[in-house]
């Protein structure tokens, strides 16, 4: 998928799911590629279930790779993928619940120099970060222009899992939480 954005899930109604208009309830994604969108490959501004394996996310040019937004109301799960060379972050928690990211490449994101890897926005909570490597993609590199591998915004975030990340080679360090 290449163009505007790669994938949206995203509503104008507030109408509840499965209700016409309403918001779409998921999307199952199988080895899916995405290249150089203009705007987030991955933009989840309203619905129910992502669930994302074997992918191949790539080049947003102005956004993320993917972007979960503070409408977004429940799972995202993204595992054995890769996410990289975006121009702000690989991944932005905002909203949802029960998110999981386990075992993906996430690195060379942050053209700019200033965004982390994965960034969990203030107040997402019961997510779960395991086994991912976040930081630079290439054998011949030693670093990323990404600042964190992994930031946790300070607020209210709770019942959450970060264990079994390798974050070498981000600007700033592995974890700010």
């Amino acid at each position: 998928i290449n163009g505007g954005v790669g994938l949206r899930m995203s509503s104008l109604s507030d109408e509840p799911a499965g209700e016409v208009p309403g918001r779409p309830l998921f999307a199952l994604c199988n080895d899916l590629e995405i290249d150089f969108p203009r705007s987030a490959a991955v933009d989840l501004e309203r619905g129910e279930n992502f669930a994302c394996s074997n992918c191949y996310i790539q080049g947003s040019k102005t956004s993320h790779g993917i972007l979960v937004g503070a409408a977004w109301n429940s799972e995202v799960q993204v595992v054995n993928s890769r996410i990289f060379g975006h121009h702000g972050s690989g991944v932005v928690l905002a909203g949802g619940k029960r998110a999981l990211l386990s075992n993906n490449i996430i690195g060379d994101n942050s053209s700019s120099g200033q965004s982390p890897g994965v960034l969990v926005r203030s107040g997402v909570s019961n997510f779960i970060l395991s086994g991912n490597q976040v930081g630079p993609v290439f054998k011949t590199q030693a670093n990323c222009s990404q600042t964190w591998g992994i930031e946790i915004e300070n607020g209210t975030s709770d019942a959450y899992t970060v264990v079994g990340n390798i974050l070498l080679g981000n600007s700033r360090g592995g974890i700010l939480d």
